[in-house]
């Protein structure tokens, strides 16, 4: 069903009979599958490598879920990642904690096959069209400042058009004796009685094609 590729969920659990259930159950939905066996192997695990989602036991030695999600989630690499929690906590104080770590979801154990098989598939739809909506956003971004970034030349080459076409008729003017052009500037020399000079920067290029065209009028 799902379109893994390289993308694959974390289980996080101490006992080996759950990550073997778990694996087994997932890898038959055609997910690729990982392991940890505590809080301080998911970590490293995920530093590593990203998954897609996490099936994080809440009670394990060490750090407990509670606190590996906590960790994720101040982490900006970590803290989009889709976290379920696996406990025989039932109690609402438990859940509501968890949640407002960041978790999205919670598994009750002893857990059923298909209740785990619909959640996952839930979050990973969910994760895919997030990722999927955010792809789509930057690219619209992008594109807006490349926009952008066009008209801003254009407004600029508007400018400029406008300024050489003024160059170009103050060279037709009898006060102005000499017109020569360098790399990057024009020089306009002031006579016949005036020693000062006038040097403008301008692209040559452009300089020439508009001063041609206006001369020819």
């Amino acid at each position: 069903m799902p379109n893994t590729d390289t993308k694959f969920i974390l289980i996080v659990d101490d006992n080996p009979t759950n990550l073997s259930v778990l694996s087994q159950a997932l890898k038959t939905a055609n997910y690729k599958v990982r392991m940890a066996i505590d809080g301080e192997d998911a970590l490293e695990q995920v530093s590593n490598a990203l998954p897609e989602l996490i099936l994080l036991d809440v009670q394990m030695p060490g750090i407990d879920g509670f606190e590996t999600c906590r960790r994720l989630q101040t982490h900006p690499l970590t803290q989009k990642i889709p976290v379920i929690f696996m406990t025989t906590l039932t109690d609402a104080e438990s859940k509501v904690k968890g949640l407002s770590l960041g978790a999205v979801d919670y598994i009750t154990k002893p857990f059923e096959q298909s209740e785990v098989l619909a959640r996952v598939n839930v979050h990973w739809q969910l994760k895919q069209l997030t990722d999927q909506l955010e792809a789509q956003v930057t690219e619209r971004s992008t594109a807006l400042q490349q926009a952008q970034i066009q008209l801003i030349q254009q407004e600029k080459l508007s400018a400029l058009g406008e300024l050489v076409t003024g160059i170009a008729h103050e060279i037709n003017n009898p006060l102005i004796s000499s017109a020569t052009f360098h790399p990057h500037k024009l020089i306009l020399q002031i006579s016949p009685n005036c020693s000062n000079s006038t040097s403008i920067t301008i692209p040559n290029l452009h300089l020439r094609s508009r001063l041609k065209s206006t001369r020819s009028i």
